[in-house]
């Protein structure tokens, strides 16, 4: 018998309300990456441009407006609408985004594609206006790519373009920082006292000059209710003694303190010796004139050799910086107790807020006869220590088949000299597109894999060395009698840290990897 087929018409919606879910979800994206006037005129008529031009299609509908002034698009991560945007496709929330440019969605190559692929997985398209392309069809990436490394290129340019500038603005002495101190702002071209600020900048110094150290100053402060330098944060010891030192209030200005990279994808670094530095002298009038600051120089100075002197007087032990408080992991600092002068250790969360942290006092007595204990039963029970070396030796195996690091730095250095082959031939034309793709998957999976093998090699590393220390403990118990009296260059050989749970719970971590603890009555 024949199966018989009944076919069911599919039904068309004939109401408007149906006829509004299938109106296309239409959000814009815009961006200027600096906050000059010209620029940001541009930046709010593209925003009125986008919202009426969505308006005015029937079958779209207006879902939502993502802007950035003022940030750069060789960064995705700076930029807060830029992620909200993403989420809200990934939410399901919009079908299509508009966008001026492909290098006013992003001057990063890399990242470009990374989005504009992950939105086509949830089938959400980008329209690059001026390049008249639609990402959600695959075929158009390749020229998305051209246009987004002519981007990234032009990205380059303008920043090489940028530095060279402000070079030439440093060497003639006509520079001026895109942000100054508290207490100072820039009017008209020139660095002048903010007025807004200035009292509280003398108040610090004349304190300092007065005897007031840089901790009495952060409690005058906050009594005083005054705000810190960025308004919402306190002030600290290091703000205070960084403005009592800094050339800036002294009246003379150090360029180029801070440089970026020649490499793409820019930073931001440090200058610890890597680029010139410029230093005007005089530039601005300064907070500190010269007699201020060489009775402030010495000032700190002085306190620093009286604070190393006091340190150096201090009794030095073997537990120094090892203590640490199992219940919030802060160290546990030296104290003296009572009229004996009993040596103990206290958390110094504890010290600061006992309801924060209910670890209390241990004393130095009580680690030391743990110790004791601890090396008495290593000593007695000699099989703790022969399994847990019988492990390590397994783990050691189980890794001892890795090539040598040496051998693997060398090999990761020639990839990247052949990624780097790679990305100039293709920039200069030297090879197609679809042969640059591949070959640096390639040479990228390799790296991945060394770099994976290099992560064994450590671990293989780290077995070989607790294994010696192992045997080498091994061998001092069984050199000596059991333990009457606590040994400081014993403890300072074997032992990483010291845990305290309560008064009377001591835990080793050994620097061979185990981890012991003792119970001590007190």
């Amino acid at each position: 018998m024949e199966p018989k087929v009944i076919i069911i018409a599919p039904q068309k919606p004939n109401n408007e309300k149906a006829s509004q879910k299938h109106k296309k979800r239409v959000g814009a994206y815009c961006r200027v990456s600096t906050n000059n006037d010209e620029q940001l005129n541009s930046f709010y008529n593209q925003i009125a441009y986008y919202v009426s031009y969505i308006a005015q299609q029937e079958e779209w509908e207006f879902a939502d407006f993502y802007a950035d002034e003022g940030l750069s698009g060789t960064k995705a991560w700076i930029r807060d609408e830029f992620n909200r945007m993403l989420e809200d496709c990934r939410n399901g929330k919009i079908d299509l985004i508009l966008v001026k440019s492909v290098s006013r969605f992003a001057r990063n190559v890399v990242d470009c594609l990374a989005y504009v692929r992950e939105l086509r997985e949830y089938n959400v398209d980008v329209y690059f206006e001026n390049e008249n392309l639609h990402s959600i069809d695959f075929s158009s990436e390749f020229l998305l790519s051209i246009h987004a490394m002519h981007a990234q290129e032009q990205s380059i340019s303008i920043s090489n373009n940028q530095r060279w500038a402000t070079k030439k603005r440093m060497e003639s002495g006509v520079w001026l920082p895109t942000f100054v101190g508290y207490g100072y702002k820039i009017e008209d071209d020139e660095i002048v006292k903010d007025q807004a600020t200035a009292a509280v900048i003398e108040r610090i110094k004349q304190l300092y000059l007065n005897g007031y150290s840089a901790q009495k100053i952060v409690k005058h402060l906050k009594q005083k209710h005054i705000s810190g330098i960025r308004n919402t944060e306190e002030w600290n010891d290091s703000e205070i003694i960084r403005i009592l030192t800094d050339p800036f209030y002294r009246g003379d200005l150090i360029a180029q303190k801070t440089y970026t990279t020649d490499s793409f994808p820019f930073e931001r670094r440090w200058n610890k010796g890597e680029k010139e530095k410029y230093v005007y002298k005089s530039d601005h009038e300064p907070y500190i004139n010269s007699e201020e600051g060489k009775l402030i120089d010495e000032i700190l100075s002085r306190r620093k050799s009286n604070s190393f002197a006091m340190n150096q007087s201090q009794e030095k032990d073997c537990f120094s910086k090892k203590i640490i408080c199992a219940l919030c992991g802060n160290i546990m600092k030296r104290v003296i107790l009572g009229k004996d002068k009993v040596i103990g250790y206290s958390c110094k969360l504890h010290i600061r807020n006992h309801e924060a942290c209910q670890n209390k006092t241990v004393l130095k007595t009580t680690i030391q006869a743990a110790f004791i204990r601890m090396i008495n039963q290593l000593k007695s029970h000699n099989s703790i220590l022969e399994k847990y070396l019988q492990d390590l030796i397994r783990l050691d195996e189980y890794f001892c088949e890795r090539a040598k690091t040496e051998q693997m730095l060398q090999e990761l250095e020639k990839i990247k000299k052949q990624i780097h082959k790679t990305v100039m031939e293709y920039n200069q034309g030297l090879c197609e597109f679809a042969f640059y793709v591949q070959e640096i998957r390639r040479l990228r999976s390799q790296e991945q894999e060394i770099n994976h093998a290099m992560v064994q090699e450590q671990i293989e590393t780290r077995y070989k060395e607790k294994i010696r220390l192992t045997k080498e403990l091994q061998k001092i118990l069984e050199s000596r009698n059991y333990m009457i009296d606590f040994e400081d260059e014993l403890f300072s050989i074997i032992v990483d840290k010291v845990k305290i749970s309560n008064q009377t719970m001591v835990a080793f971590l050994l620097k061979n990897g185990m981890e012991l603890t003792e119970c001590v009555e007190v």
